[in-house]
C-alpha cells in the first residue's frame, strides 16, 4: 500500500530507475514535463496522467486498477454519467467481467461534499479530479472515469459520445458478437422486433413512456404531418422494454425511441421524441427522413372511428358541458393517464364509489361521461359479482373509439388504481352491450357491417390476450344476433398506431404494455392536464 512518504515522491517507469544519478539529474526536467507518475509496482497501479501535482493515487484505486486492462471504469455506477457510459459499453457488446472491470467508489452526489472529507472515497475522487481535470459536465465534476487501454477517455457522458465500438476494437477488448442487450432482455427484444416487423408497411416505429412529454411530441409531430407510424407506449417507468431500448441505444436518459428506416430499408434509431420537436427539427428535415424511409401517409386512426368502424361521435351531449372528462372536441380519445375512452350513456350515481374513488359521480348522475377503461372494467366486474350492488350501466357505443378494443390498452382492462378487474368481464360487456344497442335500452342496434367490425375487433383482442378471453364464443354471438360476417364488410380500419402484439407483457416488469396516439389537433398541455384529472377521478 502507498505510504505518506511514497506519495510525496514522483514515480517513474522501471526502465528509468536503473539510470545513474548524473543521468537522473539531466533527465529530470524532461520527466517532469512528461508527467510520468505511474508505474507497475507490487500491489499498486495508478491510471496514467500528465498532471504532476497530484501525487500517487490512493490504494482504493491502485489495489484494483490495472494499466494493462483493455477497458476499465472507476466511479459510482449508480450516477447518471456512469449509467450512460456503461450503457454504451453494453450496446457495443462489452459486458462487465469478460470485457470491462469497474473500480467502484461510493462517492457523494456533489464534489463539494468531499472538500473537507478525508473518507477513502472522497480522497480517491479528489485525486481523480486532480489527475483528470476534464471530467466535468455543465460545470459539475462527474462521478465516473472511463479508461481504454489505460488511457482516460472521459466521464461517462463524454465517453458515450465517442465511437465506443471503435475504441474497444483498437484496444483489443473482448467484445461479444450479436445483440448483448437482447440476451439480457430477451422478451422485451422479442416485443420490439415484432413491432418493427408490423411497422414495415408504415416506415416509422415509436416506442415511448407515457410519462415523458417526449412521447407526445413525437406523436403530435407525426400526426400533424400525416405520417403513418406504428407505436407502443407504456405507463410503468420501470418498463423492461424501456430498459432494453436504453441498453440497445446506449443511453439510459432516453424515455422514447423513434425509428425510421433508411434508404436500404434498415431501421435506424433517429433519437428520442424530443429530437422531433418543431424547434429541434424543421419540417424540411422531417420530410427528408420520411422520404428516405418511404413512410406511408394518411393512415386512418383507431381514434377517429368508433367500435363499429364508423365515424366517432362526441360523447358530450351539450356544448356547455365541460365536466365529462372528454377531450377538447368532446370525444373520449384520451391516450395517457387513466385513458378515458368509454363513453357512458347515463353515468350511474354510484359509479365512482363502486370503483374505489370519491363520490364525484353523484353530481354527474344520468349524464354522459367519458370514464377510464379500467374504471368501466372494474364496475362491470363488480356488476357481475353478487357481493356488490350496482346500477344499470350502458355505454354510448357510437362514442367509444376503436382504440379501446385494441391490444395496446389490454393492461387498462385488468386493473383500476391498483384494484384488480377482469378483462373477460369488462371487455366482453362492451361487446355484448354494443351488439344489442348503440346507446342503451330503447336505442337501435348497429348495422350488420358495424356489428361485424365490432366482432372482428374483439377477435383481434382475443388473439392478443389469449386465455383470459378465450371463453368468449364470437361465432355464437354472431349467430345469436342473426349476423353473417362472412359477407359483411367487417375489416378493422388500418391505424396509424396499432399494436397487436401477443407478447405485450414484456413492456413492464409488472404491467403489460399500452399504446397511445395524439390527434394532430390535440393540445399537449390539455392532455397533460387531463392525465392529472384522471388521477383524481
Amino acid at each position: 500500500r502507498d505510504t505518506a512518504s511514497t506519495r510525496a515522491r514522483p514515480r517513474f517507469p522501471r526502465a528509468m530507475v536503473a539510470l545513474s544519478p548524473s543521468i537522473w539529474s539531466a533527465t529530470w526536467p524532461l520527466v517532469a514535463l512528461l508527467g510520468w507518475n505511474t508505474v507497475h509496482v507490487t500491489g499498486a497501479a495508478c491510471p496514467t496522467t500528465r498532471q504532476t501535482a497530484c501525487g500517487t493515487c490512493p490504494s482504493i484505486i491502485s489495489d484494483k486498477f490495472s494499466v494493462d486492462a483493455k477497458m476499465q471504469v472507476v466511479g459510482h455506477r449508480s450516477m447518471k454519467c456512469a449509467e450512460q457510459g456503461l450503457a454504451s459499453l453494453m450496446s457495443a457488446g462489452c459486458p462487465e467481467g469478460s470485457c470491462y472491470s469497474m473500480v467502484e467508489l461510493d462517492i457523494p452526489f456533489s464534489f463539494s461534499s468531499c472538500t473537507s472529507s478525508q473518507s477513502e472515497a472522497c480522497t480517491a475522487w479528489k485525486w481523480l479530479h486532480c489527475a483528470f481535470p476534464d471530467d466535468s459536465s455543465s460545470g459539475a465534476v462527474m462521478h465516473s472515469y472511463f479508461f481504454v487501454g489505460g488511457s482516460f477517455e472521459g466521464n461517462g457522458f463524454a465517453f458515450a459520445e465517442k465511437d465506443v465500438a471503435g475504441l474497444l476494437k483498437s484496444a483489443g477488448a473482448d467484445v461479444v458478437a450479436g445483440d448483448l442487450c437482447a440476451k439480457k432482455f430477451p422478451q422485451a427484444a422479442s416485443v420490439a422486433n415484432g413491432l418493427w416487423e408490423r411497422g414495415a408497411s408504415k416506415g416509422i416505429v415509436l416506442f415511448g413512456w407515457d410519462g415523458c412529454p417526449c412521447t407526445a411530441i413525437a406523436q403530435s409531430r407525426f400526426a400533424a404531418a400525416s405520417l403513418c407510424f406504428e407505436q407502443l407506449t407504456w405507463q410503468n417507468p420501470s418498463s423492461e422494454l424501456m430498459d432494453y431500448l436504453q441498453c440497445r441505444e446506449g443511453d439510459p436518459t432516453h424515455h422514447s425511441f423513434v425509428y425510421i428506416r433508411d434508404a436500404a430499408g434498415v431501421w435506424k434509431f433517429r433519437g428520442s421524441g424530443f429530437a422531433f420537436d418543431a424547434g429541434a427539427m424543421s419540417d424540411k428535415a422531417l420530410e427528408a427522413l420520411a422520404q428516405e424511409g418511404n413512410v406511408a401517409r394518411s393512415c386512418q386512426s383507431e381514434f377517429s372511428v368508433n367500435i363499429y368502424g364508423e365515424t366517432l361521435s362526441e360523447c358530450r351531449a351539450a356544448s356547455a358541458d365541460s365536466s365529462g372528462s372528454w377531450m377538447w372536441d368532446g370525444k373520449c380519445t384520451e391516450t395517457g393517464g387513466g385513458v378515458h375512452q368509454i363513453c357512458m350513456s347515463q353515468l350511474p350515481a354510484d359509479f365512482s364509489v363502486t370503483t374505489g374513488q370519491g363520490p364525484w359521480s353523484e353530481d354527474r348522475a344520468n349524464q354522459r361521461h367519458c370514464v377510464c377503461i379500467g374504471a368501466w372494467s372494474l364496475y362491470m366486474t363488480r356488476e357481475a359479482d353478487p357481493a356488490w350492488t350496482t346500477s344499470s350501466a350502458w355505454p354510448f357505443c357510437d362514442a367509444v373509439p376503436m382504440s379501446a378494443l385494441t391490444a395496446q390498452y389490454i393492461a387498462k382492462w385488468k386493473e383500476w388504481n391498483g384494484i384488480p378487474a377482469r378483462i373477460a368481464v369488462g371487455a366482453t360487456k362492451i361487446l355484448e352491450k354494443c351488439l344489442m344497442h348503440r346507446n342503451g335500452p330503447g336505442s337501435p342496434g348497429p348495422s350488420e357491417a358495424g356489428a361485424c367490425r365490432l366482432l372482428k375487433a374483439f377477435q383481434v383482442l382475443q388473439q392478443a390476450e389469449g386465455a383470459a378471453l378465450s371463453m368468449v364464443n364470437t361465432s355464437k354471438l354472431e349467430s345469436d344476433h342473426g349476423l353473417n360476417c362472412t359477407d359483411a364488410a367487417s375489416a378493422v380500419p388500418q391505424s396509424t398506431a396499432s399494436e397487436r402484439s401477443t407478447g405485450g407483457a414484456a413492456a413492464s416488469k409488472s404491467t403489460p404494455m399500452s399504446a397511445s396516439f395524439v390527434s394532430p389537433r390535440a393540445n399537449v398541455a390539455v392532455a397533460a392536464w387531463l392525465i392529472v384529472l384522471c388521477t383524481f377521478l
